[in-house]
């Protein structure tokens, strides 16, 4: 990252994609303590709500397409709404493995970061 932040801006925050994998109960562990997760200023969320029966809601990614049930795009919304995730918005759905898997894959793949230290 270096040469493609703001001087310090590597400091502030830390992508979740540095490291191994997080697992889906720590992600979640960190947004509860957290109250938040930054969104990568490069990443590009989309989203598209199930249309008809059977269909699914479908979250794009950088171009890449996630598929939930049907039923979630309030969920989806709230991941593509805001540079920050706040735990209030998307803890409620967090309960369906589909949505914590979803925002687990999300934050290992970089889409997005822990808070920094003094944000």
């Amino acid at each position: 990252m270096a040469g493609l932040l703001p001087d310090g801006a590597e400091a502030e925050h830390r992508p979740a994609a540095a490291g191994p994998p997080w697992p889906r109960a720590e992600v979640v562990a960190l947004l509860r303590e957290e109250g938040r997760l930054l969104r990568d200023g490069a990443s590009r969320l989309l989203f598209l709500r199930a249309m008809t029966a059977g269909a699914e809601d479908l979250l794009f990614a950088n171009g890449d397409c996630h598929p939930l049930p049907a039923g979630h795009a309030d969920f989806l919304a709230a991941l593509c709404r805001r540079s920050a995730l706040t735990a209030e918005a998307v803890l409620p759905w967090l309960d369906a493995a589909p949505c914590a898997d979803l925002l687990t894959h999300l934050f290992n793949a970089g889409h997005f970061l822990t808070p920094g230290v003094g944000d």
